[in-house]
């Protein structure tokens, strides 16, 4: 592989006809030619947002970003993240039972997991579910577009040899050449939850058409969630609203990120803020307050008629007596009818009580391998099978 050093970013020649540049900074690309490749008004693939992430994730994660060329047009744009991942972050999902092999087992995996330190690399965005991070041309075929990206993340990983494994996540099931190209370089597949979405129906005009649309059993549990919550008090908040909660927040997000099975990635307190500050009117964050003190927050980010529900935050304490959780749901489709958004995506984990506001799952999976073929056929392998799904029902609450 051919390598060539420039000021602003490194080229790399991948085939007589294509070559990457890689950029280490959101402030080195070439921004006219990044914001023609990527969807238009995606906040989340705009250079704002991306430095934001960079900024935030200083120390903690890198972002990479790639151009694609083929001879000297440039048909590609696509962003990856490195960070740093420790096997003990598997831990609860080794073998568990009460049987002495059992035991035994989950002793000696937990033990072969404090061994793995990797750092990984990660097509896309870790904080946000079905963005793969590779955009192209629109006469670029699907075929050539795997090709392409397979081979950039080959390239990759061949110049940064600090990168010991990658992960390619949210494959869906009309990704079929992508499952191929990863299957056909050993990577092994790992079970990720279903990702959510409500499709809003054009006839909604207001919250009460939605439940009407319920079977009866669901609008009656409907309107029992939102009496057992009635004393809450939920506050579109402002920039300096959010500044101002910001250690609230900030806890009330760990609150539920130590719920998580498994975290990549960690965000920073001025996070919601910044965010904020960047789209004051396509990112909102709802928070909840309860006898003075504030007991939850939830966010939704809005662009091109669909609403990307965003992260959220709650004190569990409250979570049962007021069944807050189940409220911000309802109050994210109620958002969106009323800015007349078609689609809401939710995302994934929480898949049962997500049904039950009527979000529908997409099943996705995504692939991983490590540099190491010992470490990749044996130890990846293995845990790559064990990652379960927890067992859910899919709800129908329409008619």
């Amino acid at each position: 592989m051919i390598s060539i050093s420039i000021p602003c970013c490194r080229t790399f020649v991948m085939s007589p006809n294509f070559s990457i540049e890689i950029f280490e900074s959101c402030d080195t690309l070439p921004l006219n030619t990044w914001q023609r490749l990527v969807p238009q008004n995606s906040l989340l693939s705009s250079p704002e947002y991306l430095r934001l992430l960079e900024n935030n994730q200083k120390g903690k994660m890198q972002m990479l970003y790639v151009m694609i060329k083929e001879e000297n047009l440039t048909v590609g744009a696509a962003y990856f993240q490195l960070v740093n991942f420790s096997g003990s972050q598997l831990n609860k999902y080794t073998a568990s039972g009460t049987s002495f092999f059992t035991r035994m087992r989950s002793a000696i995996e937990t033990q072969l997991l404090k061994l793995v330190e990797a750092k990984l690399l990660i097509t896309g965005n870790i904080f946000i579910t079905g963005d793969k991070g590779v955009y192209f041309e629109k006469h670029v075929s699907e075929a050539e577009k795997t090709r392409l990206t397979a081979s950039v993340l080959h390239s990759i990983m061949q110049q940064r040899k600090d990168a010991s494994a990658f992960l390619v996540s949210d494959v869906y099931e009309q990704d079929a050449m992508l499952d191929e190209a990863c299957r056909a370089v050993n990577a092994h597949r790992i079970y990720e939850e279903p990702d959510m979405s409500l499709q809003l129906n054009s006839t909604w005009v207001n919250f009460d058409d939605y439940l009407n649309a319920f079977a009866s059993k669901y609008r009656v549990r409907a309107r029992k969630v939102l009496s057992q919550s009635a004393a809450v008090e939920k506050r579109d908040m402002t920039a300096e609203d959010i500044a101002q909660h910001a250690n609230e927040i900030y806890q009330l997000h760990e609150n539920t990120m130590a719920k998580a099975p498994f975290v990549l990635g960690q965000l920073e307190r001025d996070y919601f803020a910044i965010q904020k500050a960047l789209n004051p009117e396509g990112y909102h964050l709802f928070g909840y307050f309860y006898n003075g003190a504030m007991i939850g927050f939830n966010s939704i980010i809005r662009s091109d008629n669909k609403g990307e529900v965003h992260y959220m935050g709650m004190d569990y304490t409250n979570n049962k007596d007021l069944n807050l959780y189940n409220r911000m749901l309802f109050d994210m489709v109620e958002f969106g009818i009323e800015k007349k958004l078609n689609k809401l995506h939710f995302g994934r984990t929480a898949t049962e009580i997500k049904s039950t506001v009527g979000a529908t799952p997409m099943e996705v999976h995504g692939y991983v391998k490590h540099r190491n073929g010992l470490v990749n056929n044996y130890l990846v392998k293995t845990f790559a099978k064990s990652l379960k799904p927890k067992e859910y029902q899919i709800r129908s609450p329409f008619k």
